[in-house]
């Protein structure tokens, strides 16, 4: 594939994506949904500065490919291994400050790979240049996913630019139960865009020019968002040219891809 190629393949993949489309890649996957697809391996890379790993789902006896599910079934397979979705600062760290992110494509068999996979939290956060409303749900039309009002903080209540962190202690058909909520500020106010990188939910807020152009390249993120009002499962990801070990996206932060979509399954122990 020439340089030309490679470069409209991650433009193609990478819109995908942002507009909260599974890969092209993805959709031809077999249906792991099913119980007698139950994952039967797992492929482990540690890091040891946290004390904590990273687990790769595999399908039934052992396949190249790694398993893909969409959130739903996700959370079901990692339970029955007593493993539960990574935390978004978890994945920050594997794809920012190690390489450990080259473990999730293995060998290449293709000029690019790509990988997406479910965080833990979840982003909701109002339409663009909207506020959140006393008394109201958050709720995302597409999907239905809905954050009741009561569980909504005060301090995020008509704030411009607010958005809420969640690692939900449960998700009930459509309703979102927090387990604890982290109150963004500054939310970035636009579909894909870039800003200061927060260190304790690794999340891109807006800074002005001046800072952002200051800051190191490990300080920033993208994030890819929607312009409604939205609840939804982060995903990280990271793309490889394995023609010239280029790594483009592994920065960038989803919260645009529905939860009913099929993208790579990574777990960790309780």
């Amino acid at each position: 594939m020439n340089s030309l190629m490679d470069k409209t393949k991650k433009a193609e993949i990478l819109q995908r994506i942002r507009e909260g489309k599974a890969p092209l890649f993805m959709e031809k996957k077999p249906n792991p949904e099913s119980p007698s697809h139950a994952a039967q391996e797992t492929s482990t890379y540690a890091n040891n500065d946290l004390g904590k790993e990273i687990q790769i789902l595999r399908e039934p006896l052992w396949n190249p490919k790694a398993y893909v599910a969409t959130h739903h079934y996700a959370r079901v397979l990692l339970a029955e291994k007593n493993l539960r979705l990574p935390s978004n600062v978890l994945h920050d760290d594997y794809l920012v400050y190690t390489n450990k992110w080259e473990t999730l494509h293995g060998k290449c068999s293709s000029a690019m790979s790509l990988k997406v996979t479910w965080a833990r939290e979840i982003l909701a956060y109002p339409e663009i240049n909207g506020v959140f409303k006393k008394g109201e749900d958050i709720r995302d039309a597409a999907t239905g996913w809905t954050i009741k009002a009561k569980d909504v903080p005060k301090e995020a209540m008509g704030v411009k630019g607010a958005g809420l962190f969640i690692d939900p202690e449960n998700i009930d058909g459509w309703r979102v139960i927090p387990r604890t909520i982290i109150v963004l500020t500054g939310m970035i106010q636009e579909l894909h865009g870039v800003g200061r990188v927060d260190e304790v939910t690794r999340i891109p807020l807006a800074v002005p020019k001046q800072v952002l152009d200051s800051l190191k390249k490990n300080e920033k993120r993208i994030i890819s968002r929607r312009s409604e009002t939205s609840v939804r499962p982060i995903c990280r990801g990271a793309i490889r040219d394995c023609l010239v070990s280029y790594v483009d996206i592994s920065r960038d932060v989803y919260c645009n891809i529905e939860p009913t979509n099929k993208v790579f399954v990574t777990g960790v122990r309780f």
